[in-house]
């Protein structure tokens, strides 16, 4: 394969991560987008499901985009990036949701990850990239939505808060 550009999204803003990842998913050019439910390292390998103090993960992505007559772009969006953790992270999560299924262009990996965000962005996507390639990756669809969700939270997808 040949090596692509790496970048990592940066912000400290729920909100405009939230709407930057929607826009790619949205963009003609976004060919594939991977799913991600993230953790500390240290619980992944004393196997613990929770980050202390959280019943919750953050979701993290891995997005390839072609720039047409240039290269494709690796983008990887993992700095505490969404949480179902309250109300507003929780509806934003489900919005992601919608926008990834109706697309059929985002997979999703089956197992936690570690948090990638102090890794330089090339490290941290092939780090992804070997996660995603491990967990045999599903189509977010209607029928394996809920599979994602409940990586990422315990509480169900349709409950109301």
């Amino acid at each position: 394969m040949d090596k692509m550009l790496t970048t990592r999204y940066k912000t400290d803003n729920t909100s405009s991560s939230l709407a930057a990842l929607v826009n790619l998913i949205n963009d003609p050019g976004c060919q594939r987008v991977d799913l991600f439910a993230a953790t500390p390292a240290n619980c992944i390998e004393k196997g613990e499901s929770d980050h202390p103090g959280s019943d919750n993960h953050f979701v993290a992505a891995l997005a390839e985009y072609d720039i047409h007559g240039i290269d494709k772009v690796q983008i990887v969006f993992d700095r505490f990036f969404l949480a179902a953790s309250s109300a507003a992270r929780y509806y934003e999560v489900r919005q992601l949701l919608d926008v990834a299924q109706a697309s059929n262009k985002v997979f999703f990996g089956e197992e936690l990850v570690p948090f990638t965000f102090a890794m330089d962005p090339a490290d941290a996507v092939n780090e992804l990239g070997k996660v995603a390639a491990r967990s045999s990756s599903q189509k977010l669809t209607p029928d394996t939505r809920a599979s994602y969700f409940s990586l990422l939270t315990t509480w169900p997808e349709n409950r109301e808060i």
